[in-house]
């Protein structure tokens, strides 16, 4: 066997491990298993699909003492954790359009607004959408939002996250095995701490009251294999107590 393949056999079998707690998972709490074999009558465990993870930390000033994320992807990143976070618990909010996921959104910071009022913010002329679509909606999206309200983990909590990057294409060959010198860790940027910064912000009030509630913390970042698509997997832990 080449060190090439070696290398890409010991991570399809790396996967295989991190991916075995969340087979048969369908939503909602149940027992799951993190890529550290956390288990519990109570974890959560939930896959995030779709795009590779941002950081959240380094700023860039922009003039008259603003500054802003340097990451232009950290809040595409934190709304796709929390649409991920809010399916696991309502398996058919994976049907909802863009303009639903932003009335959630917007409802989730402000949730006494008016359908009037959440129309404005969420632009009706941007996602062609009226007042009476608003209206029908919003008695769903608010059952919803108590449904995951009534999810939310009290008390502390431990995570684990394994964030998950694609390989670039200058790691194969043309015959799409691994080259050689493909590195076996994602040893690269973005920081795994900054990461975790922007991914804990997106789960806060949503999977735990707050990120001050988590008391410990494992992550990895690596590339995926097989089948896995960029993103992140995320198990969360209930610890009892205050």
């Amino acid at each position: 066997m080449t060190a090439a393949n070696a290398c890409q056999d010991r991570h399809r079998r790396r996967g295989e491990s991190v991916t075995a707690g969340l087979q048969g998972f369908s939503g909602g709490e149940g027992a799951g298993a993190g890529q550290d074999g956390l288990t519990g009558p109570q974890s959560v465990t939930f896959r995030v699909e779709g795009m590779a993870p941002a950081p959240q930390g380094s700023k860039t000033h922009v003039g008259k003492g603003v500054m802003i994320e340097s990451c232009r992807n950290v809040k595409p990143w934190r709304e796709l954790v929390a649409q991920a976070a809010m399916a696991r618990c309502e398996p058919s909010c994976g049907r909802w359009a863009d303009w639903q996921w932003a009335a959630w959104s917007v409802l989730h910071r402000s949730p006494d607004l008016t359908a009037a009022e959440l129309l404005k913010e969420v632009g009706p002329r941007r996602h062609r959408i009226t007042l009476v679509d608003v209206s029908s909606f919003l008695p769903a999206l608010r059952g919803c939002m108590a449904k995951q309200e009534a999810q939310v983990l009290r008390g502390p909590v431990r995570m684990s996250v394994v964030f998950l990057f694609a390989r670039p294409a200058g790691h194969f060959r043309q015959d799409g095995t691994l080259k050689p010198s493909a590195h076996a860790y994602h040893a690269v940027k973005p920081d795994g701490s900054k990461l975790l910064r922007s991914t804990e912000d997106a789960l806060s009030k949503l999977v735990f009251e707050d990120d001050a509630r988590i008391v410990g913390c494992t992550w990895e970042k690596r590339y995926t294999v097989g089948n896995e698509r960029p993103g992140a997997l995320i198990t969360v832990i209930p610890l009892g107590g205050g």
